[in-house]
């Protein structure tokens, strides 16, 4: 069994993977939209100084994650997840979800 047979057996509903995603999405939206409002920021979306300061095995490469870095790999996600360069959800995307704030 998947998740979506075990959700849809569990809750009596009928929801394709698509939906399941969608609701995901819009959850986690909701979850940055108030976090945002709570004062959180993108200095907030970091690393432990450690993972961004000495090499680590990673599978089998020794690697730093440089801030520069990281830096560009949050803008990438955010401009996934529909989230302006600061982090926040753009108007935009809440419509797309169906999300009023």
């Amino acid at each position: 069994h998947n998740v979506h047979d075990i959700v849809n057996a569990v809750t009596g509903l009928e929801i394709d993977t698509e939906e399941m995603l969608t609701i995901g999405h819009r959850n986690y939206t909701l979850g940055r939209l108030f976090g945002t409002k709570q004062g959180l920021s993108t200095k907030d979306d970091d690393l432990p100084e450690r993972i961004k300061t000495q090499a680590l095995d990673f599978y089998g490469r020794k690697e730093a994650l440089f801030e520069d870095e990281l830096n560009l790999m949050k803008k990438d996600y955010y401009e996934l997840r529909g989230w302006d360069t600061n982090g926040i959800p753009t108007q935009e995307e809440l419509n797309k979800l169906s999300i009023h704030a």
